[in-house]
């Protein structure tokens, strides 16, 4: 049986919303290291929504000026812009 903590990890492995969600949640939460973490790795998975995750996603309002999610979404502005070419 799993516990919930490894359902969790096991959830996380999945495509790149999951572990968005989990970036949301720790977020929330104030554990901003462990979200962008996990933002990090939905990132790496293609969730490259700039606009959405630099402004508007209103759960990341908490990380919006920390170092890490700043240096992120210089690549997620990257990747969005040769997306959009």
């Amino acid at each position: 049986m799993l516990t919930p903590e490894i359902d969790v990890v096991v959830v996380a492995t999945a495509p790149d919303v999951f572990p968005w969600f989990l970036a949301q949640g720790f977020a929330l939460l104030g554990m901003l290291e462990r979200a962008v973490h996990w933002l990090e790795i939905a990132v790496d998975r293609g969730f490259i929504n700039h606009p959405f995750l630099a402004q508007y996603d209103p759960t990341l309002e908490s990380l919006r000026h920390h170092p890490r999610f700043m240096q992120l979404m210089d690549v997620v502005r990257g990747r969005w812009e040769t997306f959009e070419a």
